[in-house]
C-alpha cells in the first residue's frame, strides 16, 4: 500500500508540477509538500481537501484507500439489540 506521500507526489507528478507550484495551489510553501512526500510531516483535513480538489480525486483515493475493501461496521445498536429485546 502506497503511503500518502508517494500518492501526492505520484499525483503531483502526473500533472508535471513542481512542489513549488503545488504549494502555490494550496497556500503552502515546497519544504512543507517535500515534507509531506518524504512523511516527515502529514496534512491536516483542511489540506487533504485541498489536494483532492486539485488533483481532482477522492480522499480515499488520496489516503490509499482501496473503495473495494471498504466496509461498513454494524451499529452499536444493531450489534447489541439482540440483547434487549
Amino acid at each position: 500500500m502506497k503511503t500518502i506521500g508517494e500518492i501526492i507526489k505520484e499525483k503531483r507528478l502526473a500533472k508535471g508540477w513542481t512542489t513549488y507550484r503545488l504549494g502555490k495551489e494550496i497556500g503552502v510553501n515546497h519544504a512543507t509538500i517535500l515534507g509531506w512526500e518524504k512523511m516527515r510531516s502529514f496534512p491536516n483535513a483542511l489540506y487533504l481537501v485541498d489536494l483532492a480538489d486539485v488533483f481532482e480525486c477522492t480522499l480515499d483515493e488520496l489516503c490509499g484507500r482501496d473503495p473495494t475493501k471498504i466496509v461498513t461496521k454494524e451499529s452499536n445498536y444493531e450489534r447489541y439489540k439482540k440483547h434487549f429485546t
